[in-house]
């Protein structure tokens, strides 16, 4: 009877709750009021316990602040039932890795905080699952690049913190990308904040792009911190950005006096490669079979601005003949010249 009773009440009361309107162990969960009159879900979860996600938050939940937690991986998909979720921040973890649709579904989120983390790396591609979000807060962790793909998927955002980082450089595509859209959008969304201080640039003319735009004053850009500062090369450093002269890239040219050599056995061969560039390039010299190369090479900078390698053979045997490649490889790409003896 008493059984009977109590799915009667449940019934009543419009049956069990969904599970995923309970507030996951170790969370608290608040409503908040909006300026709109309306009630929304925020939890907070900051037990440093915690060491994987929980399996379930409150279907309406609208803010999520998972931070000073033992979490290192976001799972593939982790949020996809978060259908009102526009603030996720989850700062001051030990998060390491994260996957390209860790976040997808999150079709309304705004804010993504993942500043204070131990991440090497970031899924850019994964902006495309957030077609809203206009902050993304990467700081203070070990971001060592940004790829030129990147791009295509930042166009929305108002506020990229890349601060405290090991970032080298800067592709001139991510700041073009904000150029050239940003025209097209109203006034009120002109305006974007980038940080970019406190990492080791190296200034070199891959930064010249970057120079240029943190000078222009048409571009409605503010740096967190204008004082970004040169870390390397050495003669550079510790020198403002915006006072370093750098010159724009070029591609490199790669060249030779002579591409075919005869020689007898016993002579000695010198073999040299001419290239110019910015930056400077540098050459070194292989073997086409993969065989080890007799030889010892220096390099030297004429006064027309041509870099010469020079490959010295000495006392040449049959074991030498065969195809030698000068290599240049650098930002702009990989360039080769055969030599023939």
């Amino acid at each position: 009877m008493m059984v009977i009773v109590f799915f009667a009440l449940l019934l009543a009361s419009g049956g069990f709750p969904p599970a995923q309107t309970s507030c996951p162990y170790q969370c608290s969960c608040l409503y908040q009021n909006l300026s709109d009159g309306s009630r929304a879900r925020s939890v907070i979860c900051n037990d440093p316990d915690i060491s994987l996600l929980p399996a379930s938050f409150p279907s309406d939940t609208y803010k999520l602040r998972i931070e000073k937690t033992a979490i290192k991986r976001i799972p593939s998909e982790a949020f996809n039932y978060l259908p009102n979720l526009e603030f996720l921040w989850m700062s001051f973890n030990v998060l390491s890795w994260v996957n390209t649709d860790s976040f997808h579904g999150l079709n309304n989120l705004e804010e993504l905080r993942l500043d204070g983390n131990f991440l090497t790396a970031f899924p850019w591609e994964s902006l495309k699952y957030m077609p809203n979000l206009k902050l993304l807060d990467l700081h203070g962790n070990r971001l060592s690049s940004v790829p030129t793909e990147a791009a295509k998927f930042i166009r929305t955002l108002t506020y990229l913190d890349l601060s405290s980082n090991k970032l080298l450089t800067m592709p001139s595509e991510i700041l073009t990308s904000w150029m050239t859209v940003k025209p097209m959008q109203g006034a009120e969304s002109s305006n974007i904040i980038l940080g970019l201080h406190d990492n080791p640039l190296l200034c070199d003319c891959r930064l010249y792009d970057l120079v240029q735009f943190q000078k222009s004053p048409s571009l409605s850009v503010a740096f967190i911190d204008t004082n970004l500062r040169c870390a390397a090369p050495e003669s550079l450093s510790g020198i403002l950005l915006s006072d370093a002269d750098l010159r724009q890239c070029q591609e490199p040219k790669v060249h030779s006096a002579v591409s075919r050599i005869r020689s007898t056995v016993g002579n000695n061969v010198l073999l040299r490669c001419g290239a110019v560039g910015v930056p400077i390039p540098k050459l070194t010299w292989r073997r086409a079979d993969g065989k080890t190369l007799n030889g010892t090479a220096k390099q030297e900078n004429s006064k027309d601005g041509i870099v010469w390698s020079i490959l010295n053979v000495s006392a040449v045997t049959f074991h030498d003949s065969g195809n030698i490649f000068a290599k240049h490889q650098a930002t702009l790409g990989v360039q080769r010249l055969l030599f023939l003896y």
